[in-house]
């Protein structure tokens, strides 16, 4: 999906939205309500465009694709992106705008029996996305079981199919109500993590500073709270 133009020389990006989120009329992404996080963080992305005077352009790529352009392409912008020690000097940071718990999830047809994280090197496979933090921090512990996908709605099929035996996931907000009764969270946590909109490096620090005062002041402002309400769901 693209939206029509780009913000004042910035071309803002997202990446993994599923069907949580929609073009209207006018181009524009917009997120569902009770979406998910995914419909959250591009809602509140569009507020941080409104008070800067941008317009509300994002685009969606995978997120392989939007990494490599946020570090080789001037003013580029991209969210939700968990902020690691290998990334904190690739980008300049905004956030953080979401903190989340990424669980074990496994097909509730095809238990695992796992009873911690040591335990899921001992499991066919685990489903993770390319160039992202659980791919890192699994390989960086030894897993050798990884299978590869560009999208969580790819890992969900995947387990649902039975091709892959776990997928870390902090939601099932990318699956439907049949295949949310099929999976089921092992309760092995696997890590928690900060989301936070990367901004690549060329960008001066005034104009980052500009984005984060934006987003303290819809934060201060109970905005958020709201947008949170409305597009995170009832029920993780």
């Amino acid at each position: 999906m693209a939206g029509a133009g780009r913000a004042e020389g910035l071309r803002v990006m997202t990446h993994s939205i599923g069907d949580k989120v929609f073009v209207d009329p006018s181009g524009e992404l917009r997120g569902v309500e009770q979406g998910g996080r995914r419909a959250m963080y591009v809602e509140l992305v569009r507020e941080i465009l409104e008070l800067l005077g941008y317009p509300k352009n994002i685009e969606e790529f995978p997120l392989k694709r939007a990494l490599f352009l946020a570090q080789n392409q001037p003013r580029h912008v991209l969210f939700n992106l968990n902020r690691t020690p290998e990334r904190e000097d690739l980008f300049k940071w905004v956030g953080p705008i979401h903190a989340t718990a990424s669980y074990f999830f496994e097909n509730d047809t095809r238990r695992t029996g796992i009873k911690g994280i040591e335990d899921a090197k001992g499991v066919g496979k685990i489903c993770v996305l390319r160039s992202n933090a659980h791919n890192r921090f699994l390989a960086e512990r030894g897993f050798e079981n990884l299978v590869m996908a560009d999208s969580y709605d790819g890992c969900i099929k995947m387990l649902l199919l039975g091709r892959v035996d776990l997928a870390p996931l902090s939601t099932l907000s990318s699956a439907n109500a049949d295949e949310q009764r099929t999976l089921r969270n092992t309760g092995v946590l696997m890590m928690e993590s900060q989301g936070y909109i990367a901004l690549s490096k060329d960008i001066p620090d005034a104009e980052v500073q500009r984005w984060q005062a934006a987003f303290d002041r819809i934060v201060a402002s109970g905005r958020y709270a709201a947008i949170s309400a409305k597009y995170l769901e009832a029920t993780p």
